[in-house]
């Protein structure tokens, strides 16, 4: 069976570089016909890693952050002070909470946070696969049709990041011409099997 290899880190953009995840790319794409239907139907098949992915950095910031004498995450917020002559912002404050409605960011200190670095960093570079089966090829491919033909420009970190999308898509028929390969392999073993018994045959007579 043929199989698509995705990497983790395709579903999460990165402010700081400008770049966006292979699912907002898509999302953002306008699309008509079948297209738009291949690439709402990809979404929904890749939805369920999308959210890992994003549960998955939660639940390792949580892990390294720091806890309060009761045992919860500790989060920073900014909070601006207000100057109360002039009205204007005097400076900002970043103060702490263990309400997540509140916190805008996990409080870590320097040992964890490249704990969290090391361990997240290794968790997006793992593979996510995607089997290209009947009731999933249409949808596959379709998106690779929608990358492999886009006019839009990428560059920086989106160039390489592009790049790396189209490979993932492009290799899918790599893998079958394998495939075939190994089918070819084994007929030719067949054949020598078969001349190695007409050979021995020949010899007894």
């Amino acid at each position: 069976m043929k199989k698509l290899t995705l990497k983790n880190y395709f579903f999460v953009g990165n402010p700081q570089t400008k770049s966006i995840s292979l699912v907002e790319w898509l999302v953002k794409q306008m699309l008509h016909g079948k297209a738009s239907r291949a690439r709402t139907r990809f979404l929904q098949l890749i939805n369920d890693r999308y959210k890992e992915v994003d549960e998955t950095r939660v639940e390792l910031l949580k892990k390294y952050a720091k806890r309060d004498k009761d045992d919860k995450v500790i989060m920073l917020y900014d909070k601006p002070v207000i100057n109360k002559k002039t009205q204007q912002i005097e400076k900002i404050e970043t103060l702490e909470t263990t309400d997540p409605k509140i916190g805008k960011r996990y409080d870590m200190d320097k040992d964890n946070l490249e704990k969290f670095n090391k361990e997240y960093t290794d968790y997006l570079n793992e593979e996510y696969i995607v089997d290209v089966t009947p009731a999933t090829r249409d949808h596959i491919y379709g998106v690779r049709e929608i990358l492999l033909d886009t006019v839009e420009e990428f560059s920086e970190r989106m160039a390489v990041l592009y790049d790396e999308w189209c490979d993932a898509f492009e290799n899918i028929q790599e893998e079958k011409d394998e495939s075939k390969k190994e089918e070819k392999k084994g007929e030719d073993k067949t054949e020598e099997t078969k001349d190695d018994e007409d050979n021995k045959e020949e010899e007894k007579k």
